[in-house]
């Protein structure tokens, strides 16, 4: 649902019609370079004066299908953005000035790739959870162990067996589930900030950014924690500990909410109180997300096999 609202960032429209034809104010400046706008396009830079139908699902949908398909050069810029100034590729895309960064879909995807790339050396298994995770640690557990054990017995298989082709399966099911994570966050976004009157993907922009730094964020993490138990063991101490699942929640929430609450600040501008809270909100919702993206996962690989 594409709700409208008053956007103190940038002048624009503020009500969805059907025509996507934009009336160019007389005088206008162009988003990305300043220059008088004579029409639709920048004839100074290209750029595209936006008009309400840019807030709909169906071009949004669109800008991004072309965005991962149209490569160009201005990778550098957009990850120095992401890394270093959260919210700031949000901002940017929701006022106009799109042409000098990468689209949110591709940042998204590229991150993805990375993570993937990443998980295999680290291993990390927050988004590849293996079966006895599935099996053992997590609220669905009893459920999956009935279900594992139906199915092993109708294979006629050793559950060693199960266990990898499970796992191998769900490795490749979850380099492409991991986007369900995007709207849930998004879905998550809109119910806290109702009152800013948004646009749905507005939120989802800022998902698709911020969960392209989350797959970085875990990798990061596990560096961390890697560093932290060879300096205790360098120092004679054992911080093993710092694996477990607790202490390893903690930290992340910790990196999560460190990068959300400025991107929060920068995006939607309330007061730092208010952000603050919603920010809280926000990373117990990420770890939410996470569980019910495991659930899914386990489903979709257990019926795949």
């Amino acid at each position: 649902m594409d709700i409208p609202f008053s956007d103190p960032l940038a002048a624009r429209p503020t009500a969805v019609g059907p025509s996507p034809a934009v009336v160019v104010a007389a005088g206008e400046a162009c988003a990305s370079c300043g220059a008088t706008l004579g029409g639709r396009f920048c004839e100074a830079c290209g750029e595209e004066r936006l008009g309400a139908h840019h807030y709909s699902l169906r071009r949004f949908l669109a800008d991004a299908v072309k965005g991962v398909t149209d490569l160009d050069g201005n990778a550098a810029r957009t990850f120095a953005a992401l890394l270093t100034r959260p919210g700031l590729l949000t901002v940017e895309y929701l006022a106009g000035r799109r042409r000098a960064y990468l689209p949110p879909l591709r940042v998204f995807l590229l991150c993805n790739v990375l993570f993937f790339l990443l998980v295999g050396y680290l291993h990390v298994s927050m988004l590849t959870t293996p079966l006895d995770v599935h099996l053992h640690y997590l609220p669905y557990s009893g459920l999956a162990r009935r279900m594992v054990a139906r199915a092993v017995a109708a294979k006629g298989m050793p559950f060693a067996s199960y266990e990898a082709l499970f796992n191998g399966t769900l490795a490749n099911e979850a380099k492409t589930l991991v986007i369900v994570l995007v709207p849930l966050f998004a879905l998550l976004m809109q119910l806290v900030y109702v009152r800013s009157r948004r646009f749905f993907v507005e939120h989802l922009v800022f998902s698709l950014h911020f969960f392209a730094i989350f797959l970085l964020l875990i990798p990061t993490m596990m560096l961390v924690i890697a560093l932290g138990v060879l300096a205790g063991r360098a120092a004679g101490a054992d911080l093993r500990w710092l694996v477990t699942d607790k202490p390893a929640t903690l930290l992340f929430a910790t990196l999560e909410a460190l990068y959300l609450f400025p991107a929060l600040l920068r995006v939607y501008g309330e007061g730092r109180g208010a952000t603050a809270g919603k920010c809280l909100l926000l990373v117990l919702g990420t770890l939410g997300a996470v569980q019910a993206y495991r659930f899914i996962l386990f489903f979709t690989t257990y019926y795949t096999i």
